[in-house]
């Protein structure tokens, strides 16, 4: 550490200040104060303390600030030359505050002299001295935040904050107020609906479209009404999830009306998207709500699964006809006697649940009234006629 500061002394010292000649032969300049036993060495931005066994001599000096007095001390306040020449030796020792005090003594002698002028900053502009500033602001610029720009550019920054800070405010506003629609408290719950009706729906929508996966359901119920009403297309993906996967049938019809009144062009994507999942109830509803709309893109992903089911059920039923005729309803036993099976039981010991047929049935009758919805066709569960009429219509 001592060495260190000891190379900044040797490189930063003033050109003239008291000398402390180190035993090692190193100089230091600066100013010297006696503390006993050692000494502080002090100049502009910083000091050190030396001990007195490692100084070989100290020689007393002037620091370029008491010089600098001094030389002032003799001129008389109207002598340009010699406030000029101290200007220049100040400059040349960093003495920029005094510098800058001597150009503008200068300046005070003879107002055109360059050398100040210039040094100060100042441009000849159209035969006029100038500082930079006032060259900005004939421009027609002002100062702001340290730059100089166009007073519109000031304005609208002041704007964009202004508004920033408004919408932080808002969306605090909105975030408490949301929170409390779901209030077992009545009035509450009235208030939190009347101060959200008060703020403008640009800075509400975000917030509603979040909440749409929120837990409780009623802030659901109440963000899908909202969300309908502003007919806000962010909002059409949540929506079509809630159309599928909402466990309360009400939200279900009502994330649907929602889904409509946004008029988003991609809402039949978002539901269609549901038509891949493994189990048949989302692909039911996703295939029921396909039919609210006329859009035809999801028709050849409903075609496909019209296909299947078709396809499925008739493998069940060929399935359950060739266990029945194997069998006859009866099991054999060892001792040679045969017992009849009811039907029941017979598809139950063989893996088939009569159910997973009828909601197969379902989806057909599903996916068929779905598809004459949006073509304004009828071929029923014909697969091969609706694949034909879709090729052409592509034609």
């Amino acid at each position: 550490m001592v060495r260190s500061l000891l190379l900044w002394f040797l490189l930063a010292a003033p050109a003239l200040a008291d000398e402390v000649e180190l035993k090692n032969g190193n100089v230091l300049l600066g100013r010297v104060t006696d503390l006993g036993d050692s000494i502080r060495l002090e100049r502009k931005g910083g000091s050190i303390v030396i001990p007195k066994s490692e100084i070989r001599a100290i020689r007393r000096g002037k620091l370029p600030e008491e010089i600098y007095q001094e030389r002032l001390s003799t001129l008389a306040d109207d002598d340009l030359e010699g406030h000029l020449s101290l200007a220049r030796w100040c400059r040349e020792q960093k003495l920029d505050k005094e510098a800058a005090g001597e150009f503008r003594r200068v300046l005070s002698i003879d107002p055109d002299q360059p050398e100040a002028r210039i040094s100060l900053g100042y441009r000849k502009v159209n035969g006029k001295w100038m500082t930079f500033g006032e060259i900005q602001e004939a421009k027609g610029l002002v100062k702001f935040r340290g730059k100089w720009i166009l007073p519109a550019e000031r304005d609208l920054q002041l704007a964009l904050e202004k508004q920033k800070a408004l919408e932080k405010e808002l969306d605090k506003e909105v975030r408490k107020w949301l929170g409390r629609v779901a209030f077992h408290s009545e009035k509450v719950r009235s208030e939190a609906i009347e101060r959200l009706a008060a703020i403008d729906d640009e800075f509400k929508s975000k917030h509603y479209v979040k909440a749409l996966n929120a837990a409780n359901r009623e802030k659901r119920s109440f963000v899908i009404g909202e969300l309908g009403r502003m007919k806000e297309p962010s909002a059409a993906k949540g929506l079509a999830r809630r159309v599928v996967w909402d466990k309360y049938p009400e939200l279900r019809s009502a994330a649907l009306d929602a889904l409509l009144a946004t008029g988003h062009a991609d809402s039949t994507l978002f539901l269609a998207a549901w038509l891949k999942e493994d189990s048949a109830r989302p692909r039911i509803r996703a295939e029921e709500a396909l039919g609210q709309f006329t859009d035809s893109r999801p028709l050849p992903a409903l075609l496909t699964l019209l296909s299947r089911v078709t396809k499925t059920i008739r493998w069940l039923d060929q399935y359950r006809d060739m266990i029945s005729k194997t069998l006859r309803g009866t099991l054999l036993l060892r001792d040679g006697r045969r017992i009849r099976i009811p039907p029941d039981l017979l598809l139950s010991l063989e893996g088939f649940d009569p159910r997973d047929r009828e909601t197969l049935l379902r989806e057909r009758d599903t996916l068929v009234a779905t598809l004459r919805a949006i073509t304004g066709r009828d071929f029923g569960e014909n697969v091969t006629e609706w694949n034909k009429w879709y090729r052409g219509k592509k034609k």
